[in-house]
């Protein structure tokens, strides 16, 4: 079996997630094709994002030939191309000055040549925008049938932009990594549909998270891992902090990722005086991640928007409690048995849990932990999850060439 995986930008460091997916599909048996729009414009640091980079082919690479290849499809191709030019419009904004939207038809084009080129019969996107548009595009010039993982919180809050409920009703099936995901795909497509929908939740291979050791003590750090962005809440925790960081000299906060809110949080730790107490180390490779989880007290991400984010299952892996707001589908893996739910963006509830995990005696520390651990290999083990797609996969790829 063979299938294309469509992306915007791949990999990133914080799509760690669909890199582990492809790998795990490749695995147990299928070939996967990567194509994405562009790739990332920041250093890559994980050793194996630059490897699935390197495997990756990048439709904008080359503008002249992108051209060519329309006016060709165009010409040789007149009905496929009007049927997908209107469906083009429909995304297409009068504000020309979006670009990538303009380009959306051209890397269409692109990706239907360079599948039937492969003989891909099924593509499969992340996220309900960009690549799930050229997908879309791609089927109407008589390209693969696609389908599509939805995340959240953009692919709803954004489901009219992105036109979400006519992706939906043209894709094959539609993926949700949560149950919560699933509800609210089914609000804009209808229950009518409901079967069309698939729960399959990002997954960990557990084999790189191994357990902490049963005799090793907890940490004396608070760890925060993530894209730094107002979405993601990071600016609260100098605030947050504060007060349990001057209770108790041994302990420290520290940050891993970058984004457009560093300079917010570096300007608050100034402001508190916590220089030495608060770290914010940017991006870091994934074995250093996992280091840093290990190693810490617990994982905090007070995030205000979200889905499920992976780093939280990365953290409930290595037997670390995590403290986070019921948001989204983060209450289907997270509770007070393997860490502490906090009230949304809220500055009391953040600073009371933090003082928690900081009192917290290493036996309720450890019972978290293998609490949480299990509720990993229940929930998101990797293999169980590649399993499910494989088979939606197989229903659309039957019939293809089987050789990669």
């Amino acid at each position: 079996m063979k299938v294309a995986y469509l992306l915007n930008t791949h990999p990133l460091t914080s799509t760690t997630f669909i890199r582990r997916e492809i790998e795990e599909l490749e695995k147990s048996g299928v070939a996967v094709h990567r194509f994405a729009m562009r790739r990332w414009d920041e250093q890559l640091v994980d050793p194996r994002d630059c490897v699935e980079q390197s495997n990756t082919t990048y439709l904008l690479d080359n503008p002249i030939a992108l051209a060519m290849s329309a006016i060709v499809e165009a010409l040789n191709n007149p009905r496929r191309f009007w049927r997908a030019f209107r469906m083009w419009c429909r995304f297409v904004t009068p504000d020309l000055r979006d670009y990538r939207k303009v380009a959306y038809l051209f890397e269409a084009v692109r990706f239907k040549r360079e599948a039937r080129w492969r003989d891909l019969r099924h593509v499969h996107a992340h996220f309900a925008s960009n690549a799930t548009t050229v997908a879309l595009l791609a089927h109407e010039l008589g390209g693969p049938t696609f389908s599509f993982t939805a995340h959240g919180p953009e692919d709803f809050d954004e489901a009219y932009t992105l036109r979400l409920k006519l992706k939906m009703e043209q894709a094959a099936f539609v993926v949700a990594i949560s149950e919560h995901a699933r509800g609210q795909l089914a609000v804009h497509l209808g229950t009518q549909h409901w079967d069309k929908l698939h729960v399959v939740r990002c997954g960990l291979d557990l084999d790189e998270f191994s357990l902490r050791g049963a005799s090793k003590g907890p940490g004396r750090n608070i760890v925060c891992i993530g894209r730094l962005t107002p979405r993601k809440g990071q600016v609260l925790l100098p605030r947050a902090a504060a007060e349990a960081l001057r209770r108790h000299a041994w302990l420290s906060l520290t940050l891993i990722g970058d984004g457009e809110t560093r300079d917010e949080i570096e300007r608050e730790v100034e402001r508190l005086d916590l220089r030495g107490r608060i770290r914010l180390l940017g991006w870091r490779s994934g074995p250093d991640i996992r280091a840093a989880i290990a190693d810490s007290r617990a994982l905090i991400l007070p995030t205000l928007s979200e889905g499920l984010p992976v780093v939280i299952l990365e953290a409930l892996a290595l037997c670390c409690p995590v403290v986070a707001p019921p948001v989204a589908g983060i209450p289907e893996v997270l509770d007070a048995e393997c860490g502490w739910l906090v009230r949304t963006g809220d500055l009391e509830s953040l600073s009371a849990a933090i003082i928690s995990v900081a009192t917290a005696e290493p036996d309720v520390l450890r019972a978290k932990g293998l609490v949480a651990r299990r509720r990993v290999e229940e929930m998101h083990d990797i293999r169980k999850s590649a399993t499910k797609l494989r088979l939606l996969f197989a229903d659309y790829t039957e019939g293809e060439d089987q050789t990669a």
